[in-house]
């Protein structure tokens, strides 16, 4: 969505990242309501999780920019490396 909005619809890169982000939102709390309509939402564990989320998010983005150069593109680099090493273990 992020990509149509940016390249099609030629908003800015921060509205493009907005509206995905609201749209991407709107839709999960429809899906939780739903699933909680039937009864499949388990609230502690669903509570546990998102808090490690949010403490990893904000670590996360705290390392991200603080190091970006140093950091980020040597873990990106490893989990590409990761990933095709896998890709290749399963189809090779």
């Amino acid at each position: 969505m992020f990509l149509g909005l940016l390249f099609f619809a030629r908003l800015p890169l921060l509205t493009a990242l907005a509206a995905s982000k609201l749209a991407n939102t709107v839709a999960a709390m429809v899906g939780l309501s739903t699933y909680a309509a039937a009864g499949h939402v388990h609230p502690h564990e669903g509570a546990m999780l998102a808090s490690g989320m949010l403490v990893g998010g904000f670590f996360g983005a705290n390392l991200a920019s603080t190091n970006a150069s140093r950091v980020v593109r040597p873990a990106l680099l490893v989990i590409v490396a990761l990933l095709a090493a896998r890709v290749v273990a399963l189809y090779a």
